[in-house]
């Protein structure tokens, strides 16, 4: 038997040769699938059927996620339309690159990687781009598509970049595929106009421009429109109540000014007409009625004027009159006016002046006066037993002189709870227990309010059952340094006009008095009796046109508010009329007319002075010591 080496010896050559020939067969069959390309050799790799199933399942996926991107596409928005639309763009390229790869048309290239490596690169791009991953990103991104407001992206340039869900709705032309149409659509209702108004469906937008800014260079603008439909109803009826306030405010002034003249004309002969008893009655008990009726009349009008102060400050039109004034003055009248009501009420009124206090100061005389009488006032009406104490010191510091004002009481004192609510307006602490006091309730509100204006506040220390102290300080200029000297609560000074009220006569002086009242005719003809002047009286402004023509007077004293012709249009018809013989006599206006910024009116009018109803007699004798000439002033 042979073996296998005698068996291959024998057969070798035939091997050779069937081995040459396999060999030459195979190198036939790679030449055929080799591809020469720029001097080298690549080899074709054939398509086995796993191959097509597999590029087959890739092209439906792809044809599948393209249809979804272009769907989406149409309805997406700003940045998510970018993002679908690039991805559609490269899914669509991917679908054709996979056709050509299994169709022969793409023969002998395989595009396969290719696509691959493109699709790859198309979602890095993305992701980098948009940051798909980035949740700040993503958050801001939801942000602005929630919000009620309109949002607009624009780039440096100003082409149109982004615009919310908001935006598409109030501007439907943002759709349009143009961009040139959709810049100039935005140019038309944008522009440059940050803070202006827009109107969208029958709905107001107000527009506000901001820059962006990428790190610290200009990157672009966002546009907002704010929904301001309601904000500007709103100020709509906010400027119709205004409207409706103001001439509610105005109907109040005019009711007031009426009432000021209705009640103030009355209480004028109340008081006229007692002040005449007063100086004529020698019977007692008649003299105790008449007094009985001024502090009634009195304390009538100080509610009317209390009304009318506190109109003032509510309204604004409260003004302060800086001028000189005499301290001692001022002192006197504050302790005069109270010193008789503490005594008939069985109380100790003690003061303690301040020597030093300069002579002369500038200020509001009058508003520092009702500031002070008012917390006295307030004193002796809460206070049963004990004291009531003035103390007015003074502070100098070069031409400056700082007041300090100080009211002690022994009286009911506040509680604590109650110092909160003191200074409101109509309170009235421990209403039960004080129903029998008299007063509005406005006084303590009006001096506070005064104080204000005059850059000072009011300080209150009261222990329940015990007392109070209200104290406040006054800054004031310095005219005169003379130190007052020492004031007594005792030995009371009388000031300059109670000493005119009883030592001139001037039985040559005439005046002429103009109201359509016969009653005040009367109180003025016999307030005006004891200075023996002669008096006409005049119950029309036709009739004081008359009477100037005939008559020469020193000082004419003219009531405002009469039927025909007022007393302002008297004045200036005097004033025209060639026949009038009183073109330079001084005139007065009296009248019931307190509200505020009467006075300017007068003066702007040109009245001499101004004076109110009830007429205060140290001030018509004041006034009438300054315009009658001096050579008809007799002292008696």
């Amino acid at each position: 038997m042979k073996n296998i080496n005698d068996i291959y010896e024998e057969n070798k050559k035939e091997l050779n040769m069937r081995l040459i020939d396999m060999y030459k067969e195979e190198i036939n069959k790679i030449k055929e699938r080799t591809l020469l390309i720029k001097g080298k050799k690549f080899l074709i790799v054939g398509k086995s059927p796993l191959y097509v199933i597999f590029m087959a399942y890739m092209l439906g996926t792809l044809l599948l996620f393209s249809y979804l991107c272009h769907k989406y596409w149409k309805t997406a928005q700003g940045r998510e339309k970018n993002i679908l639309g690039r991805l559609s763009v490269a899914s669509i390229v991917a679908d054709i690159a996979i056709i050509f790869s299994i169709s022969d048309f793409a023969y002998p290239y395989d595009l396969v990687p290719l696509i691959i490596t493109v699709f790859t690169v198309v979602i890095g791009m993305l992701i980098y781009k948009y940051g798909l991953f980035t949740t700040m990103d993503i958050a801001k991104e939801n942000l602005i598509v929630n919000v009620e407001e309109g949002v607009i992206v624009r780039d440096m340039e100003g082409k149109f970049q982004y615009a919310n869900p908001k935006a598409y709705d109030l501007i439907p032309e943002l759709v349009n595929v143009n961009k040139a149409t959709i810049e100039k659509r935005l140019d038309e209702i944008v522009g440059n106009r940050d803070g202006d108004t827009v109107e969208f469906n029958n709905r107001i937008y107000k527009i506000k421009d901001r820059t962006l800014y990428d790190d610290k260079s200009v990157a672009g603008q966002m546009i907002t429109f704010f929904d301001i439909t309601d904000l500007h109803e709103n100020n709509k009826k906010m400027e119709q109540l205004k409207i409706e306030a103001d001439n509610a405010n105005q109907a109040k002034s005019n009711f007031l000014a009426n009432m000021s003249h209705e009640i103030r004309t009355p209480i004028n002969a109340v008081l006229g007409m007692d002040e005449m008893i007063l100086r004529e009655a020698t019977e007692e008990n008649i003299i105790e009625y008449a007094t009985s009726i001024k502090r009634a009349g009195e304390t009538l009008l100080s509610l009317v004027s209390d009304i009318l102060d506190f109109s003032k400050i509510e309204s604004g039109k409260m003004t302060l009159i800086n001028e000189p004034y005499n301290v001692p003055d001022l002192i006197n009248d504050m302790i005069n006016t109270f010193s008789l009501r503490m005594r008939q009420k069985g109380l100790s009124f003690i003061t303690e002046i301040d020597s030093n206090i300069p002579k002369v100061l500038v200020g509001d005389e009058i508003r520092i006066k009702q500031i002070a009488l008012n917390i006295l006032s307030n004193a002796f009406k809460y206070t049963k037993e004990g004291y009531v104490k003035l103390k007015i010191s003074s502070i100098i510091e070069n031409d400056k002189c700082k007041l300090l004002f100080s009211v002690e009481d022994t009286g009911s004192g506040i509680k604590k709870e109650a110092l909160e609510r003191l200074f409101e307006t109509f309170e009235r602490i421990d209403e039960k227990k004080n129903r029998h006091i008299e007063g509005s309730g406005l006084g303590l509100n009006i001096t506070k309010n005064l104080l204000k204006m005059m850059g000072s506040d009011i300080n209150v220390k009261s222990v329940y059952g015990r007392g109070s102290i209200f104290s406040f300080e006054l800054c004031q200029d310095i005219i005169d340094k003379t130190p007052i000297g020492e004031i007594s609560s005792e030995v009371v000074k009388t000031g300059v006009h109670e000493k005119n009220t009883e030592e001139f006569i001037a039985p040559k002086g005439r005046v002429l008095v103009v109201d359509d009242n016969m009653v005040n005719l009367t109180v003025m003809k016999g307030l005006l009796k004891k200075t023996q002047i002669k008096v006409d009286l005049a119950l029309s402004g036709a009739e004081a046109l008359r009477l100037t023509k005939l008559n020469k007077y020193h000082l004419i004293f003219m009531d405002h508010l009469m039927p025909e012709l007022d007393g302002i249009e008297t004045f200036a018809k005097m004033k025209e009329m060639k026949e009038n013989l009183n073109i330079d006599t001084p005139c007065i206006v009296l009248t019931a007319n307190a509200i505020s910024g009467a006075k300017e009116q007068y003066m702007e009018a040109g009245f001499a002075e101004y004076m109110t109803k009830p007429i205060d007699i140290t001030l018509l004798d004041t006034n009438l010591i300054k315009y009658l000439p001096k050579d008809l002033i007799e002292q008696k």
